[in-house]
């Protein structure tokens, strides 16, 4: 019988056994691909009257310029999550509106499901228009997008007078590795190896401005 406290060939082989079980192989890896959620304040520069934004758009939100006119998107998978709009008063009281429809799925094949639409109103000179909205989870507004598909599906649909903030609330997943995909939208004048936030609708008129970041 061994003595109290002396370690025997069978306790240690045990050990040992233990060890090798739990070194026999390296740990899994999670994904490289970091998962980050934003908010990007913009503004308009004008009134905004049944503006689409599309997936390309969507897509193109962060650019990085490697040259004056070709940019990259920084981001290999994007997906919605919310938005808030907030109508400036107008200051001779007149009743000012602010709305967001939520289109792609009437406007997608592959999703069913009706439009959402929600406005407000405001009344006075003690509180502005003010909505806040999420795409509806049977619709293709609410899914992840990346690569080249969908580029000209309609996710939303804005309208705001002058002035009008908007937050956008979004998920987005970095590339580790790979090529990246080239913005949807041509650039012009951008510097090379600068971060870019694109206006939201930088396919059509660019009116919806990001404030507080570098955009072009």
């Amino acid at each position: 019988m061994p003595r109290m406290g002396k370690v025997t060939t069978r306790s240690r082989s045990r050990k040992n056994a233990n060890v090798q079980q739990l070194i026999q192989h390296p740990p899994m890896l999670k994904s490289l691909n970091p998962k980050l959620e934003f908010r990007i304040r913009y503004q308009s520069a004008s009134a905004l009257s049944n503006v689409n934004i599309n997936v390309g758009e969507f897509l193109d939100t962060l650019t990085f310029a490697a040259s004056a006119t070709v940019g990259y998107r920084t981001l290999q998978a994007i997906r919605m999550k919310s938005i808030r709009m907030w109508g400036p008063m107008s200051s001779t009281l007149t009743p000012v509106t602010v709305s967001v429809e939520w289109l792609s799925g009437t406007s997608s094949p592959l999703f069913g499901g009706p439009s959402k639409f929600i406005s407000d109103t405001s009344i006075g000179s003690t509180a502005c228009a003010h909505v806040r909205s999420t795409p509806p989870s049977e619709s293709l507004s609410s899914k992840w997008f990346q690569g080249s598909s969908l580029q000209s599906t309609i996710l939303c649909q804005l309208n705001g007078p002058t002035g009008t903030i908007i937050d956008i609330v979004w998920e987005g997943v970095f590339a580790a590795s790979g090529v990246a995909n080239s913005v949807s939208t041509a650039i012009s004048g951008a510097t090379a190896g600068v971060q870019y936030v694109r206006a939201l609708d930088s396919a059509g008129s660019s009116l919806i401005v990001p404030l507080l970041v570098a955009t072009i």
